[in-house]
């Protein structure tokens, strides 16, 4: 059995009823930096709080939360964040608030995602989406017409779907977008690419 872990970055704060109850229900939560005042405001006290913590306010930090400083300006807090999950044998992580406010920051999360996707299973939530960095042949539970989109790292990725409108056959995507706005026409897709791929669930 996994072990699980939800991680909640200093990015938008999330709305989706499936985003709450994943808050709610956990028993780990590690906060990124300010992502303290994401759960602060939920009424929601984390575990642990991660990170060179130059945003939070420190005075408002209940004094059940473990504080763990690291100040490698080589590192984000959220890579930070990842590593610690690594060195507590956590292998399942929901990485919360991630997404918004910060382009750069959104950008460069999804690519930090690949880079751990030997090490962990990470799923990031938005209110849109469900998005995972995949390699190898994985198989997904999903509703009958959910919207997905696939985005390759590397333009020689080979790719093999199944199970959605327009699959793929051991091929490359042709373009960046290529692979957006797709469907699933069944109760379950697979994919399978030589290289790390970006898939995104719409989250209904």
């Amino acid at each position: 059995m996994k072990k699980l872990a939800v991680l909640v970055a200093n990015g938008q704060r999330p709305n989706h009823p499936k985003i709450l109850q994943i808050l709610k229900d956990a028993e780990e939560i590690i906060c990124v930096d300010n992502g303290y005042e994401i759960v602060q405001k939920l009424n929601i006290v984390p575990s642990v709080l991660i990170g060179d913590l130059d945003s939070v306010n420190l005075n408002s930090v209940n004094q059940n939360v473990e504080v763990i400083k690291k100040e490698n300006q080589n590192l984000s807090d959220l890579e930070k964040a990842l590593h610690y999950c690594i060195e507590k044998n956590f292998t399942k992580i929901y990485l919360i608030g991630s997404t918004g406010l910060r382009d750069d920051h959104n950008l460069a999360n999804l690519m930090l995602i690949t880079d751990f996707i030997e090490k962990l299973d990470i799923t990031v939530l938005s209110d849109e989406y469900e998005i995972n960095a995949i390699k190898g042949k994985m198989k997904f539970s999903c509703k009958k017409g959910t919207q997905i989109s696939l985005i390759s790292i590397d333009a020689n990725n080979q790719v093999t779907t199944n199970g959605l409108k327009y699959n793929l056959n051991n091929e490359a995507l042709r373009s960046s977008s290529q692979g957006l706005s797709n469907l699933v026409t069944e109760d379950n897709f697979s994919i399978e690419s030589e290289k790390p791929i970006l898939l995104f669930r719409k989250l209904l």
